[in-house]
């Protein structure tokens, strides 16, 4: 008997982290709003990303651990207005399952995607793929 509670409790646990860690934050009220003013942001399935703005993007955001992707809206469209620049875009990156355990798109598959990318930065864990030693010839690692 107790071999069975035991097992259930060790289960549950198991299976209350997994609900933890496989559920996203946000976004917020005021990052859903933004992200749907316009056209919102257009999915780029390939690089489990969403693109803010023009089609061309200059920016590359890789996400925080367990932050959606659409809780950057505000930060994108900041980062658009002081880029100024007519069709220029920020693309929002994210891991598989929104774990980093999982690896989310190289830099060297974002710059094969869009060359017109400039700057590739992230937040919080988000910063780890962003600071790899590189594989693509046009990034300069320092």
């Amino acid at each position: 008997m107790e071999l069975i509670v035991g097992g259930l409790l060790v289960g549950g646990g198991v299976t209350t982290f997994l609900g933890w860690a496989f559920q996203g934050v946000g976004p917020s009220p005021e990052a859903s709003a933004v992200a749907e003013l316009g056209d919102g942001p257009v999915d780029v399935a390939k690089l489990n990303g969403l693109l803010f703005g023009g089609s061309s993007p200059k920016v590359a955001l890789y996400c925080g651990a367990k932050v959606q992707r659409e809780s950057y809206a505000p930060l994108a469209q900041a980062v658009l207005k002081e880029l100024g620049v007519e069709d220029a875009g920020v693309l929002v990156l994210q891991s598989p399952f929104n774990v980093y355990a999982f690896k989310p798109a190289t830099v060297s598959e974002v710059l094969e995607a869009y060359p017109s990318v400039t700057c590739v930065a992230g937040h919080s864990m988000g910063f780890i793929n962003p600071t790899q030693p590189p594989a693509h010839p046009l990034i300069q690692h320092s």
